[in-house]
């Protein structure tokens, strides 16, 4: 195998992020083949500047310090294009996962001529306009279509974790499109007693525990979950999470005050992402409450670990995921439905979590981080029938 060099372009400052996201695992496996490079964002807004390790080079240059996530990349953009063209000329291959920082980084390397490819992880039109209201919100969304559409046109072959995301591409441009999902590190997330994972986390209760983790924000929908957690009996909510904008766990706060269900939640800071598998087995079930919409056509990393946790998740009701998921996710279309889909799993879970230890080893195994780097290895070597996973029927 040819040694290539690969610039990755990532969709915030991968090394300094908080929670590791795909770009980082993917990076971490195709280190070990390739000579790799990440384009960092100093200051970054979301940066915790806290080091991860990774066996990578960095590419680092001066910016400004800015604390919305916007102007940050607006106001630095001369400064990132002048860090990427010496840069893009040493390389063979250019990976890149953003919006602004994207249309740069393709329109350099479509000029000299190198193969790039777009990680287009989610519907960034609706998920970079998520923290913005109103007018704002709306013009966000227009001038991020207009810059994700450019560098759609710039970049040699798209990378999406959705057959949805996939079909909306290829109605933008005549491009080679491939179909990779999200993953998960196998090594962490595996079943664990719940007795032994809620002693290690602090957790002095024997009741279910219904976990909702991750990102809180506006691609969820709260409301129809909270008014279920004060329905069931013996059942306590546990919340571990951030909000981007703060504005919707505001939200979530002032419905759980309203409700009068404030003995019912558990509430726990955003977590290291080491320490999430044991919150994930420390509950008896996740709920992951998605919107219908874009942005919500991926294969969600939080079912995923999940189910390689043996723990059931209840979600909404969307297509793309009935396409990955045969087992362990179970659908609402209403707020009865969730109710009765609840009820039902915590009188049922020691059977259920049963019939998912096995299906947990299917899991870790095809959605591996190295699994998933192994399918970017055949996209970036340019090889027939690049990605024939098996996902989709598991």
């Amino acid at each position: 195998m040819v040694n290539r060099r690969i610039l990755i372009i990532p969709p915030n400052d991968l090394l300094r992020h908080p929670i590791p996201n795909r770009m980082y695992h993917i990076a971490k496996q195709l280190s070990r083949k390739y000579d790799i490079t990440i384009f960092s964002y100093p200051n970054h807004p979301l940066s915790n500047g806290v080091l991860r390790e990774l066996h990578v080079n960095e590419l680092g240059y001066k910016t400004f310090r800015v604390k919305d996530l916007g102007i940050y990349y607006v106001v630095n953009a001369p400064h990132m294009m002048s860090a990427m063209k010496h840069s893009i000329k040493e390389v063979d291959v250019v990976i890149h996962a953003n919006v602004l920082p994207s249309v740069i980084a393709a329109k350099l390397a479509k000029k000299y001529g190198k193969t790039v490819i777009y990680d287009y992880v989610d519907h960034f039109p609706q998920s970079a306009s998520a923290y913005y209201r109103g007018i704002t919100k709306k013009l966000v969304e227009k001038f991020v279509t207009l810059t994700v559409l450019q560098a759609i046109k710039d970049s040699t072959a798209i990378v999406t974790p959705s057959f949805g995301l996939a079909s909306l591409i290829r109605g933008y441009a005549d491009k080679l499109v491939y179909i990779i999902p999200n993953g998960v590190d196998s090594n962490l997330f595996k079943p664990k007693d719940v007795g032994l994972a809620r002693k290690e986390v602090g957790i002095d209760y024997d009741g279910t525990i219904i976990l909702l983790y991750g990102s809180i924000d506006t691609w969820l929908e709260i409301e129809p979950l909270l008014h279920t957690i004060k329905r069931l009996k013996d059942v306590r909510l546990m919340v571990v999470g951030y909000s981007h904008g703060k504005y919707y766990y505001r939200q979530l706060e002032s419905l759980i005050r309203r409700l009068d269900i404030e003995d019912r939640i558990f509430r726990r800071p955003p977590q290291p992402y080491e320490k999430m598998p044991l919150f994930v087995n420390a509950s008896n079930i996740i709920v992951a409450p998605f919107s219908r919409g874009m942005i919500s056509y991926a294969t969600p990393l939080k079912i995923i670990e999940s189910l390689a946790c043996a723990r059931p998740v209840v979600t909404t009701n969307i297509s793309e995921f009935k396409l990955w998921f045969k087992k362990g996710v179970f659908y609402y279309s209403s707020s009865r439905e969730i109710y009765e889909l609840l009820d039902s799993l915590v009188k049922e879970f020691d059977s259920v979590q049963r019939q998912l230890l096995s299906y947990s080893e299917v899991i870790r195994s095809l959605y591996s981080w190295e699994s998933i780097a192994e399918a970017y290895r055949r996209v970036i070597e340019g090889e027939p029938h690049a990605v024939s996973g098996n996902w989709h029927k598991t």
